[in-house]
């Protein structure tokens, strides 16, 4: 017999990775801060060559999100940055429903460096 693997099974593995190598993080729409889960990724070499040299990805757990985000209403609060998501969201799905969310990303801004 075969273990079917439920999506609410594979969102909850993929949520304690992105917990371990990430941390709380929060997605901005409408002056609204929304708290996810949420890993910065860097981009391989070769991804590098797909995407714009200062972008990277930011991986949120769907677990605890009752509104996906949007590329183009949401910005991203994250380890005292912000970052603008550049593409519409992707990330592997079961069907219809998402396992977590991979958020291309470009910074615009950061903490202030003293001089």
């Amino acid at each position: 017999m075969v273990a079917k693997i439920s999506v609410s099974g594979r969102q909850k593995s993929a949520h304690r990775m992105i917990q371990r190598w990430g941390g709380i993080g929060y997605l901005v729409r409408d002056s609204v801060q929304r708290a996810a889960t949420m890993a910065y990724m860097e981009y391989t070499p070769r991804e590098r060559g797909l995407y714009a040299d200062k972008s990277a990805r930011i991986r949120v757990s769907v677990i605890g999100l009752v509104v996906p985000p949007h590329h183009e209403q949401d910005t991203v609060l994250y380890e005292g940055e912000t970052y603008n998501v550049l593409l519409p969201i992707e990330g592997p799905r079961m069907g219809i429903e998402f396992v977590y969310y991979d958020l291309n990303v470009m910074r615009v801004s950061g903490p202030a460096v003293a001089s």
